[in-house]
């Protein structure tokens, strides 16, 4: 009975035994699954946070590092961070020439650039690729004052850039590569990332738009900027207000200084009553999407102020009326139909219309600018070619279109009485024109010097403050 007891004994032991070793044979399976799986999370976290192209980090990790600077230990009221949002210079059109094999290594090279630089930077330093072709660049804690700061960027800044100067190669072939830089020196201690990217932002829209190849600081006054743009835009969401935008007539006089034609020049009147000239919110309205019914308006206004001097009988003691087009709302395929639309609404003689087109954009869209211009010429408008000498034209294109008058780039005649390199530039353009036909504006003249010398040089007639300021429209020519 004993033997037995033991027996049983043994047999619960061994069956406990083996129960123990299934349990820690689980146990240790059930640790390695999770090792292997917590293996697995740290290397989904490390690949979530990287860009697989350029191998650089990604957006997600860019934002938490931004969010980590701000949150920083070392945030007091003298630490300064800096943005620098880097995009690449004509990207699209590269990609779209070259395809996309060739734009994947085209950044591929870009990042390691700029890797190699960023790396060398002083500092709490990232750089991360944010988006197909724009890469930030960020640095915290820079427990110096801002102007030290605003210093360490410019020179981080030029270095960028200067990696750019030489070509990359791909296959086999050079090609050139330049960025704009948009830089955010911001206080860590009173920032909000959505700020600091918006002013990043704000600072590379304006490097492009100076010319590109090129890096612009955030600062207050470019947000004045972009608030003007944002009332701007507001003002034309329901249409435009004929008592916020009024149209102002500037004269045009012979050498004689009689008057022999007028410009209308648009004006709006902000809330505070002060009357803004067109230099300062034209180019917005253009980046509005309001450029085409902006254009209408000023056409269509011009026209009811062309009808009164008619019907009032002084059209015929001036030669026309010049009224300035934007190229966008030129070519758009509903213009010429609006003119003659309007030219018939209000029974306008077609003898007293003169439409401006700037010089600057003829040849981007030169069939477009041919057929409009022929079409609306056959009705008996007249075009002058406008800032005529800025540099673009091509006398190829000029000779094909028919233009009755070309208006000097006004940088040319503010110091024509001084500058005789400018005197012999303008003598040959006035040659050019009494050859082709075309009469020559002089704009900008302010002073009796600059109109003697445009005299003396053959310019058949006159604009600017000298002969009078654009005025509110009248009821009898002086």
């Amino acid at each position: 009975m004993v033997l037995l007891n033991n027996i049983q004994e043994n047999q619960k032991n061994f069956t406990a035994n083996k129960k123990n070793e299934e349990i820690l044979t689980l146990l240790k399976e059930l640790e390695d699954e999770i090792s292997t799986r917590k293996l697995a999370e740290a290397k989904a976290e490390k690949l979530s946070n990287i860009d697989s192209l350029t191998g650089l980090t990604n957006r997600r990790y860019f934002n938490n590092k931004i969010k980590t600077v701000l949150g920083s230990k070392f945030n007091r009221k003298n630490t300064y961070g800096m943005l620098f949002l880097i995009d690449l210079d004509n990207f699209k059109r590269f990609n779209d020439s070259l395809g996309h094999l060739a734009g994947d290594e085209c950044l591929r090279q870009v990042s390691q650039r700029l890797l190699k630089d960023v790396a060398s930077f002083d500092g709490d330093v990232s750089l991360s690729r944010i988006a197909g072709d724009e890469f930030a660049f960020v640095m915290g804690t820079l427990n110096i004052p801002y102007e030290e700061a605003r210093k360490k960027a410019i020179e981080y800044a030029t270095r960028i850039s200067e990696k750019f100067s030489s070509d990359i190669t791909i296959d086999g072939r050079c090609y050139s590569v330049t960025v704009s830089i948009g830089i955010s020196i911001f206080s860590v201690k009173n920032s909000e990332m959505k700020n600091i990217m918006h002013e990043a932002d704000l600072a590379l829209y304006e490097a492009k738009r100076l010319g590109k190849n090129q890096f612009f600081f955030f600062e207050d006054n470019l947000q004045k900027e972009v608030d003007f743009k944002l009332k701007i835009s507001n003002e034309l969401k329901n249409g435009i207000d004929k008592d916020k935008f009024i149209l102002f007539y500037q004269p045009i006089t012979d050498k004689k200084g009689e008057i022999k034609a007028f410009e209308t020049l648009i004006r709006w009147k902000n809330v505070e009553g002060e009357i803004v000239s067109a230099g300062k919110f034209i180019g917005w309205i253009e980046l509005s999407g309001y450029t085409l019914m902006f254009n209408q308006y000023i056409f269509e206004a011009s026209c009811k102020q062309m009808k009164k001097w008619q019907d009032e009988g002084l059209g015929d003691q001036f030669d026309h009326l010049s009224i300035n087009i934007s190229p966008t709302a030129f070519i758009d395929k509903s213009f010429a139909s609006f003119v003659k639309k309007t030219i018939a609404k209000y029974n306008i003689d077609t003898k007293y219309l003169m439409l401006e087109i700037t010089e600057s954009n003829i040849s981007k869209e030169f069939a477009c600018v041919e057929k409009v211009m022929k079409e609306l010429s056959q009705i008996g408008i007249r075009f002058s070619l406008d800032n005529f000498g800025a540099g673009y034209s091509s006398l190829a294109y000029i000779h094909r279109l028919p233009f009755s008058e070309l208006k000097l780039y006004r940088t040319f005649t503010e110091n024509i009485s001084t500058n005789t390199q400018d005197q012999k530039f303008i003598k040959a353009i006035i040659a050019l024109a009494q050859t082709m036909e075309f009469k020559v504006v002089a704009e900008g003249v302010e002073y009796n010097d600059q109109y003697d010398t445009l005299y003396r040089l053959g310019c058949d007639l006159f604009q600017g403050y000298l002969f009078s300021k654009p005025s509110l429209p009248f009821t009898k020519i002086a």
